[in-house]
């Protein structure tokens, strides 16, 4: 019976030089119409989702592709890995490798020799421990970085200019930009997005901090183009308290631009739409009064405008 252990470099070299000619298709029939082709698998939006996770997690586009290849497939030689996804053989092998090292794929002592990828529950939960394990270094590093920064000889002034603006790179770093600016609302917040947008930043915890302004009379409106009915992030909001109203614009997806401003002194404006991928998402944050008064004034005039969206149920 063929039993697993880690990947070790030595096995996707075994790998490479059993590769045989039969792994390739061959198109055509006649003696010289054989030609070798990779048969590249897209993923589906599940498996395309779970692939954008696990890079979030730490492993590389390339390696997140391979592990969830194999964990649908099952046991797997790295030439039938390289053929079904379309990434050449060497990287292929050192993508295998990496994957070994971090406990995600381990290799049968059987000849020739197969790769499986663990349980995705269980390899999840490695690259989470790894996460943490990070964090906690980190967590453990700041006081001394902070008490070396107070050493170094300080030449000009720290305090901040009255106006400033600030672009972002990433959802995740918009999204916890945004909550950091929410936390600080005194009398209003005022969001305007597309459906998509507004459960995205949802899902990233842009508005978790919308739910400790309850009971502190904020009136939180959320103004959404074609929004859902029963949609998670509309229904979040819906069931903060009194002063949270959910209301929907007559603005076609594709004009709604996507925008949080607080007390009508702070902005965040997203600046691509909700069909770019999380890393490319960019915004800039301003406390530019011209700038923060002239999207109120906007706001307020699609609010007039706009229609309640009910509860759902």
């Amino acid at each position: 019976m063929a039993q697993n252990r880690g990947v070790t470099k030595m096995d996707v070299l075994a790998s490479e030089r059993r590769m045989e000619n039969s792994d390739s298709l061959s198109l055509g029939d006649g003696p010289h119409d054989s030609l070798k082709v990779e048969m590249p698998v897209s993923l589906s939006s599940a498996g395309a989702e779970v692939q954008a996770e696990l890079e979030e997690l730490g492993l590389t586009s390339n390696e997140a592709r391979i592990y969830v290849h194999l964990v649908l497939e099952g046991s797997t030689r790295a030439g039938e890995v390289s053929k079904s996804l379309g990434i050449h053989r060497t990287e292929t092998y050192n993508r295998l490798t990496a994957l070994g090292s971090k406990g995600l794929v381990e290799s049968t002592l059987s000849h020739p020799t197969r790769f499986v990828g663990i349980p995705l529950e269980k390899g999840l939960e490695m690259l989470l421990d790894g996460e943490r394990s990070k964090l906690r270094e980190h967590e453990k590093k700041r006081e001394n970085v902070c008490q070396l920064m107070d050493s170094l000889p300080k030449v000009g002034s720290a305090d901040l200019p009255p106006e400033r603006i600030q672009v972002l790179q990433g959802i995740r770093t918009v999204a916890l930009r945004s909550g950091e600016m929410l936390r600080n609302a005194e009398e209003q917040v005022c969001v305007l997005a597309t459906e998509s947008e507004l459960a995205r930043l949802y899902h990233q915890g842009a508005f978790d901090e919308v739910s400790s302004l309850k009971g502190r009379e904020v009136n939180i409106r959320i103004l959404c183009s074609t929004p859902v009915k029963g949609a998670e992030a509309i229904s979040y909001f819906q069931s903060i308290d009194r002063f949270s109203e959910v209301r929907a614009c007559s603005l076609r997806k594709d004009m709604t631009p996507s925008l949080i401003l607080r007390d009508q002194t702070e902005l965040v404006f997203l600046l691509n739409g909700s069909d770019a991928a999380g890393e490319d998402v960019s915004a800039f944050v301003t406390n530019y009064v011209a700038l923060a008064t002239a999207m109120g004034i906007l706001f307020s005039s699609l609010w007039r405008s706009s229609k309640p969206v009910g509860k759902h149920g």
